[in-house]
């Protein structure tokens, strides 16, 4: 990896942008070999740091979520963890990562969890379906595992029958595709609008999707204070509230996950536009 592709712009799927090339060779050139390799030597060290590191951050987000604590106080713990994990020098994809996995392997009902991947008439007694579920989980990377807490059991039954038929876990290309076919939040559209939905009737299911742009109609995107407008109004409304009580128990407290976890990127993010413009905080 060099710097110039860690610091060059990309595309929506990854890509580097070909655009911002001679821009970022220019800079890289001028800043000096000396710096350019100490921050590559930074780079790999700190990848190399999380990934031998990232049991323990992991371990500290289940006991978190493994603790007695009502919804107040977890929110906050959360909020702390976040904050915490990063100063310890975690990037934020990878904490958002951590805390995922680190819920879903702190909250599963490992009882209902074994009857679903075993069976209800299995002879396994409680520690021997608790072990072979804590081997099972075990072997999966972060990443994996928070591929895992987005899917629905059902889904997660079908990853452990490949485990079970072949002895080998889903990759993570296969995962993917069986949280596609068993999302825990089935509304959860990745940026498409339903097209369904007769135009004239705007839907509390629509006022949600609206809130993120259709990727395939790039002309028809909408503006960031589209985006924020529509937001604002499901909140104003009862929409969300018409929304979210349709939705079984794990969807609705999967979904109040995601809006903690934009509650505090939107915080950080605010807190850091102070040259930008002086905002008084509205939440702790």
């Amino acid at each position: 990896m060099k710097l110039a592709e860690l610091i060059t712009l990309k595309n929506d799927d990854g890509s580097i942008d070909q655009r911002y090339n001679s821009i970022t060779a220019t800079i890289v050139n001028q800043i000096g070999k000396q710096a350019a390799n100490g921050l590559l030597e930074f780079y790999n060290k700190s990848f190399e740091l999380e990934k031998r590191y990232g049991g323990c951050a992991l371990q500290l987000v289940i006991t978190s979520f493994s603790v007695d604590l009502d919804g107040y106080q977890q929110k906050r713990i959360t909020k702390a963890l976040r904050t915490a994990l990063q100063e310890l020098g975690f990037k934020p994809s990878n904490v958002s990562k951590l805390l995922s996995a680190g819920r879903f392997l702190g909250t599963y009902d490992k009882w209902e969890e074994g009857l679903c991947y075993f069976g209800r008439n299995t002879d396994l007694d409680g520690p021997t379906i608790h072990n072979k579920l804590d081997e099972y989980f075990n072997g999966f990377t972060i990443g994996l595992l928070d591929v895992i807490s987005r899917t629905k059991k059902q889904g997660r039954k079908k990853a452990y029958s490949h485990y079970a038929r072949t002895g080998k876990r889903m990759s993570q290309a296969e995962l993917e595709e069986v949280r596609r076919q068993y999302p825990l939040n089935p509304d959860e559209r990745r940026g498409h609008k339903s097209k369904s939905q007769d135009s004239t009737e705007l839907s509390d299911l629509t006022k949600y999707e609206s809130l993120v742009p259709n990727q395939d109609t790039p002309d028809e995107l909408q503006s960031p204070d589209q985006i924020i407008g529509n937001f604002i109004s499901l909140f104003e409304t009862e929409g969300f509230d018409n929304y979210i009580q349709n939705l079984a128990e794990q969807q609705q407290l999967s979904l109040m996950y995601q809006l903690m976890d934009a509650a505090n990127l939107l915080a950080e993010y605010v807190a850091g536009q102070k040259n930008v413009v002086y905002v008084t905080p509205i939440i702790n």
